[in-house]
Parts: structure tokens; sequence; C-alpha cells
């Protein structure tokens, strides 16, 4: 099959979230299942082409009632030359940050258009255009015109996978007949806005979630965030399919960043990477005192303020903290009170240091993810690859890939409910034996794209009919 992948993000390029991570490993996984796969991404102000990168094509692409000069820049994707790799550069795109502003919905319109111009370009016609989120949703929208007008990338079959139903790409209705969109109020709009998610949704051939349990979520009122009715209404029902993680990239056997490599059969060996990371963080712990980790965005969505509250209940059951993370700014400061309050107790990095993080993932006996909701979530994933337990709330994603047998899940967003969980976790943990059996049950998952990449093949076959 050829394959057209279309993000606002994939790593390696600029990663914000989880939508980089599978952008930059699914067309790997696809690629190496045998199919032929393109990936276009905008070229935002921090994105650079690496060396032997060409430029394909330069020309005009409409841009609301105009044309905005763009340049498209084709290299193989770094780490797996079987993906073409496609930025799409113009002015419009990298004099702005990848997200936010008043011209977010305009540039990301732009990158379907540049999509679509490629295509046309090149005439290289995809079998399947794979879009995600919002962003890319103006390419759905492309494609149902281009059927209506007997053109040929209407031939194509469009899928689009929901990362966060929260972010919607909304507009006054007016945007649509700027940019010659479907007219308003079409299909997935509300009275009053265009909704680019929503038009998604309505239009694509297939809708995916990043999980089982978040693709069940977002059929709900509270989950769809107001979409659940356009869901409701669609003939096939919302595939759910788990993200991976690159299991290269994400291997204490091999991975440089942390002080000491390990294994499954080597775990005593994880107790350098423990002291290590106590160190850093100024925090005082012996064999009793359960190191929990957090790397995360601090926003409401991950719980952050749910642990927040219960860092004083869980410090009087011994825990230690290593928090990284950056976000809302009463978060930031919440968390910094803390780690003035609990010196030797809480430690505190604000920002993301890639390297730090590793070392947390190796470091830490416990991973913290009290999200309210989580599409799917790769932080549990890497923590049980790196030997920590998650504890986590069971929802979306987490639900999904934390099992007993690998870690603790509570229900109710609360602190309460986290702390309750928390104390079955010292159980376990003063038990030797038994948490060595958890940290090798998670490390033993298979959280690869190998699976996921063939669930998301097999969908894509069945609307080549």
């Amino acid at each position: 099959m050829k394959i057209l992948i279309v993000a606002a993000e994939s790593a390696p390029y600029v990663k914000v979230g989880g939508l980089g991570d599978v952008a930059g490993s699914l067309p790997r996984a696809l690629a190496a299942l045998g199919h032929e796969v393109r990936l276009m991404v905008p070229r935002s102000e921090t994105v650079l082409p690496h060396a032997g990168a060409t430029v394909d094509w330069t020309g005009d692409v409409r841009f609301g009632d105009g044309h905005v000069r763009v340049a498209v820049i084709s290299e193989p994707l770094p780490g797996s030359p079987g993906v073409e790799a496609r930025l799409v550069d113009s002015p419009a795109l990298t004099g702005h940050p990848l997200y936010g502003g008043g011209s977010e919905a305009d540039r990301f319109v732009l990158l379907g258009d540049a999509a679509i111009a490629d295509l046309e370009h090149t005439g290289w016609t995809p079998d399947v255009i794979h879009a995600h989120d919002w962003h890319a949703s103006a390419i759905v929208q492309r494609v149902v015109q281009a059927r209506d007008a007997g053109a040929r990338i209407g031939t194509a079959s469009t899928v689009l996978t929901i990362h966060n139903m929260a972010y919607q790409g909304t507009r006054e209705p007016g945007f649509a007949d700027w940019h010659e969109l479907p007219p308003h109020p079409a299909p997935g709009d509300s009275a009053d806005l265009v909704n680019m998610l929503g038009r998604g949704l309505a239009m694509a051939d297939r809708v995916t979630a990043v999980s089982p349990t978040f693709a069940w979520e977002i059929t709900t009122p509270e989950g769809a965030f107001g979409l659940h009715d356009v869901l409701a209404g669609r003939q096939e029902p919302v595939a759910g399919i788990v993200n991976g993680i690159d299991t290269d990239a994400f291997n204490p056997a091999n991975d440089r960043n942390i002080v000491r490599r390990f294994g499954i059969r080597s775990l005593d060996a994880r107790s350098e990477n423990r002291l290590a990371l106590a160190t850093h963080f100024g925090l005082h712990v012996d064999d009793s005192t359960p190191i929990v980790g957090i790397v995360s965005r601090l926003v409401d969505q991950k719980g952050l303020d749910i642990l927040a509250a219960a860092v004083p209940g869980l410090l009087d059951r011994g825990a230690r903290l290593a928090v990284i993370g950056s976000g809302d700014v009463g978060l930031e400061q919440t968390f910094w009170n803390l780690a003035i309050a609990h010196p030797g107790a809480v430690g505190v990095f604000i920002g993301y240091d890639a390297r730090l993080a590793q070392r947390v993932y190796a470091g830490c006996d416990v991973f913290a993810m009290p999200s309210r909701f989580e599409p799917c979530g790769i932080g549990q994933l890497i923590a049980m690859r790196y030997g920590a337990v998650p504890l986590v709330r069971r929802t979306g994603g987490l639900a999904d890939t934390v099992t007993p047998r690998t870690g603790f899940l509570f229900d109710d967003p609360t602190p309460a409910a986290l702390e309750a969980a928390f104390d079955d976790l010292l159980t376990v943990f003063a038990d030797r034996d038994r948490w060595r059996r958890m940290q090798r049950a998670g490390m033993r998952l298979d959280s690869s794209w190998a699976s996921s990449a063939q669930e998301y093949a097999r969908i894509f076959e069945t609307l080549r009919g």
C-alpha cells in the first residue's frame, strides 16, 4: 500500500507530546511491513531538515483568499531510510511556533493544502491518507471535495486518528468560506463555530483512537467534549489501537543516558541508577523508601493537582518524589513550594531534559500518572520497560496497558484514592520478591510498534477493498 501520514509534529523534528512519538515511530513500523510510506509535517520555526535534504519543488499554494509561497523539502526519515519525510516550508509556517496564535488553524489548513499540492506535483497517489488530530483534518475535507469533483486524489481513503479530543480547532463560521472548505454548517460543526476536529470525524472513512478504552470514552458525553453525537452517527465504530514506543531508543540495556545499563536478568544493577537519581534531586532515601518519579506536562489533565494535594500523605508514608515537568504556572509554583517545604523528600526540575527523563525512568521505583483522562500515554510504557512500577488512574490507555500484575490502579480522581492505592503499593514494595516479579512482568511486555502497526495496516486494507 501507499500510505501518506499527515501530522502537526513528528520526532525527531519536533515533539510536544505523544502525537510526535506516534508520527515518528508508526511510519517506520508500517514501512517495516513492506508498505510505501510518506510522512508530511510542517516546518515550524524550530524545525530544520538534515544534511542531504533536497527541495523537491516550490510554488504558490492557496492560503485563505490568496496564495503563499511554499517549498517541499524531501529527505529520508532519520533512522528509517524506507520512509520519505516531506517538510512543508513557508514563511506562513516558519514565522510562528508550532502551536498557538491567532493564525494556528489557518496554518494547519495550509499544511493540508500543501499536502494536496505535493501529491499533484509528484503524481504520487496514496491508497490511504492517515491524518492525525484536528490539525490534519483539512486534508480529510479536501479529499471529500475532490471526490465530489471527480479529482484523482478523491480515490484515496482517509483515516483520522484521535490523540486528544479536548483540542478541536474551532473557528468562526467565515473561516470555512475563506479557505474554501465545505460551507458552514458542515457535519461536525456547531451552530456558531467551524469545528475542524468534528468535521474530520464526520468526513473520514474511518476513525481510530489511540487505545481501546479511550475509543469508548470518546463516545460518551463526558469524554467526547461535545462531539459524541458526531461519533454516534458514524457507521463504523471507533477502532482503538494502543500506541507503541521505540523499543530501541527506550532500552535500559543500551541506553547511554543512564548511569548503569541493566536488563531483566540484571535488575540488581538498577540500584545504581536509583542512587544517582536520589543524589541528583537531593533525596534522602534508604531501601525502604520508594522514589516516586513524574515526567509530565504539569496540567490538570495529567492529574498533577491531585498528586500535589496527595504529597503530604505520600511523604508521611515514606515516599520521595522526583518531578520533571512544565506547563501550568500555578502547578509549577505548587511543586516548587513542595520542594522548598520538604527538602530531601521532594526534588523538582521545571522544564524538560530528555537525558534526565531517562534517568528518572531508570531510577525511580514508582512512576506516577494520575491522569484525569489519558488517550494512551507512553510514560507508563517507558517506565515499565525500565523496571519502574506504574501508579496510575484507571482511564484511557492507562487502563489498557497497566494491570494488577504490572502496576497499581485507582478509579476516583481524588488524593484519597491515590493514597489508598499507594498503601497497597507499599505492601508489595516491602516484599522484595513480589516487587521483583512485578518489575519483570512490566519489562516483559511487548510495547513495540509491531503489533499496533499491523492493526493499522488491517484497517487500511479494508478501505482499499
